[in-house]
């Protein structure tokens, strides 16, 4: 807490001091979220099991013993989406690529 005090008494007394803290405040990073979906089934990494919605992650996420389920929506570092296929079975680029 002292260096947030230090702080705003430099910038009520010395207004370069508050130029330069205002602009240091615009430098933060917005959080990364992610505007689709992330499913499991949606994951190249989700390989399914005899369950026709179960399946476990190639990368080693935690899961339940049964598995994951394929529709569980979770953030991932690792999420990749699968390649979706087109009428004719050539897989057709992400959305992010088109």
């Amino acid at each position: 807490m002292a260096i947030i005090a230090e702080v705003v008494d430099k910038c009520r007394d010395d207004l370069e001091a508050r130029r330069y803290f205002l602009k240091r405040s615009e430098e933060v990073p917005e959080p990364v979220t992610a505007n689709h979906p992330m499913t499991c089934g949606n994951c190249i990494h989700f390989e399914r099991i005899d369950h026709p919605h179960l399946g476990h992650c190639a990368k080693g996420e935690p899961e339940a013993i049964a598995g994951l389920w394929d529709t569980d929506r979770r953030y991932c570092e690792r999420f990749l989406p699968r390649p979706q296929q087109t009428n004719n079975d050539q897989p057709r680029p992400a959305r992010a690529e088109t």
